[in-house]
Parts: C-alpha cells; structure tokens; sequence
C-alpha cells in the first residue's frame, strides 16, 4: 500500500491532470501480490515502512503461511518527534494481535526484535547506527484476529444497532 501524496497522487488515474501536480511524491504502484518467502525452512514476510500500520497486510500474509515478519522502514522523515516511537509501537501491535514476531529495522528509527506478546528484546535507540543478530523465537503464528479479522467487532456493532434503539425506547416507556 502506498501513502497519497508521498508515494502517489490519488484519483491520478480517473483524473489525468492530476498527474501534472508535483509535490515531490513518486509514482509509485502498489503490489498485489502477498508473497511469503522461505530461508533455513522459516517463512516470513516482509513490510516496507507504512504498510505496518494496515493491519490486513499482515493478517494476508499470516494466512499465506508467514511464520514472523520482518520490516524496513525510513524514518528519517518523523525527526527526533513522537513518530518513530509511535511507528514502533504500532509494530508492536501488529505483533500483539497476530501473536508473530517482527524484526524491524529503520534507518533513523528504532530497530529491534519485538515477540509474539510485544516485548522487546532488542531495542535499539533512536538515531543510533548499529548491527545486531538475534535469534527469532517462531510459535505458532496466528490469533483469532489473523483468522476472522474484525468479524468480532462487526458482531459487537451489530447487537449495538439491535440492542441500542430498544433499550432506548424501553427507558422512554
């Protein structure tokens, strides 16, 4: 997935003038395809920068047979800000709700092994240039949200549309 206006113009291809609009960004095209590749008999996946922050990505490559994740990621651009900790953190979450480890590597952000239940074992901080070699801890990769997704949040918005209106009027009443 690609970032609008960095990585893409949006509606460029229903609206061709758009493509005349320069604000620095690249043309890029989005990948279709989930590929998930196989080294020393481990299958993993990799994400590039912002498509940690989609949780579908990586649910897509869990059920394609990803048994950890790796990402690279630039975060020069976020500065000595909230957001490289804040991108981070979101890697820890994908890694919490998808019970999979994530070996992230940023160039200016914070590098690190995150586990399955989102520690960290390896942190490396912000701005500072290093190598490291871990060893990555694989499971059983996969959770009820990497299987059925925001099925349970749906069946919760659900019985909130059924349940919301009658108790309101049985209060009315």
């Amino acid at each position: 997935m690609d970032i609008p206006f960095a990585e893409y113009v949006p509606l460029s291809g229903q609206i061709p003038s758009l493509n005349n609009l320069n604000f620095g960004q690249g043309n890029f095209t989005p990948g279709s395809e989930y590929t998930v590749f196989e080294w020393k008999d481990t299958k993993f996946s990799n994400l590039i920068c912002y498509e940690s922050s989609i949780p579908k990505i990586v649910r897509k490559f869990i059920q394609q047979g990803a048994e950890m994740m790796t990402i690279q990621t630039n975060d020069g651009w976020l500065g000595n800000s909230a957001g490289p900790y804040q991108h981070y953190d979101v890697a820890r979450i994908r890694a919490i709700e998808n019970r999979i480890p994530i070996v992230r590597s940023a160039n200016t952000g914070i590098s690190g092994l995150i586990l399955a239940n989102g520690i960290s074992i390896h942190e490396q901080i912000l701005g500072e240039m290093a190598v490291f070699k871990v060893t990555v801890p694989l499971g059983d990769p996969g959770s009820f949200y990497s299987r059925y997704g925001d099925v349970f949040a749906m069946i919760c918005f659900v019985i909130f549309l059924l349940l919301g209106p009658i108790l309101c009027l049985r209060k009315r009443f």
